[in-house]
């Protein structure tokens, strides 16, 4: 990997989290063909590597695109309880904030995604939608 490829995609994954990658966060943007299993201990950032992953592949991937036509355009992230639902969509909505590619407007209060209104006139942003179980 050039080595200017590799410092864009780490001030990139920067800018959306705030911290530093762990390197199976860049081989799984970066790399060829896309693991069936991610095992990695609880902590060390799972849910950046699989959405900057995807949105990396999809959007930011220097390598032609092969691998932008080979990532899926929807990203669909499903959880067991309402409160990871939450928490995985307040990060998705804050890192693609930070990125300036958020579809729509967001209000932070501190660390908490206070409110999310999609824009879905906006070209080239990326909206994040929620279903749960049990609404309506």
């Amino acid at each position: 990997m050039i080595q200017g490829r590799a410092n864009y995609f780490n001030n990139w994954f920067k800018k959306a989290t705030g911290r530093k990658l762990f390197p199976y966060q860049r081989a799984l943007a970066q790399g060829g063909r896309l693991p069936e299993l991610l095992e990695v201990p609880t902590g060390t950032g799972k849910t950046a590597a699989a959405i900057l992953g995807w949105l990396w592949r999809r959007r930011c991937h220097h390598q032609g695109e092969t691998v932008c036509n080979a990532t899926p355009r929807r990203l669909v992230y499903c959880l067991p309880m309402r409160v990871l639902v939450e928490q995985t969509r307040a990060c998705a909505v804050r890192w693609l904030n930070n990125l300036n590619l958020l579809a729509g407007t967001a209000i932070f209060k501190g660390n908490r995604l206070k409110s999310y209104e999609v824009d879905w006139k906006q070209q080239n942003k990326i909206a994040v939608v929620t279903l749960m179980g049990g609404e309506a």
